[in-house]
């Protein structure tokens, strides 16, 4: 399996896991700001796991998902 991928939105780590069968997993500390823009990368493309407080973004989605997500993060 992939390392995971960091990004940062707004200045929060979003860690980005491959799993098994090509889904990833999304997940960030509690940020406001940030949820909303992972939020809407994720929403429809995916679903919320209440189990693990991060979003199983499925595979057909996950590379329009990580390019939306790399496209809103900070870039220094």
């Amino acid at each position: 399996m992939h390392r995971p991928t960091i990004l940062s939105i707004n200045g929060v780590p979003i860690w980005i896991r491959p799993l098994a069968h090509g889904d990833i997993a999304v997940w960030h500390p509690f940020n406001v700001a940030t949820r909303r823009v992972v939020e809407a990368a994720c929403r429809g493309r995916g679903r919320w796991s209440g189990q693990y407080n991060n979003w199983i973004v499925f595979r057909q989605f996950a590379n329009l998902v990580l390019s939306e997500l790399s496209a809103g993060a900070d870039h220094v």
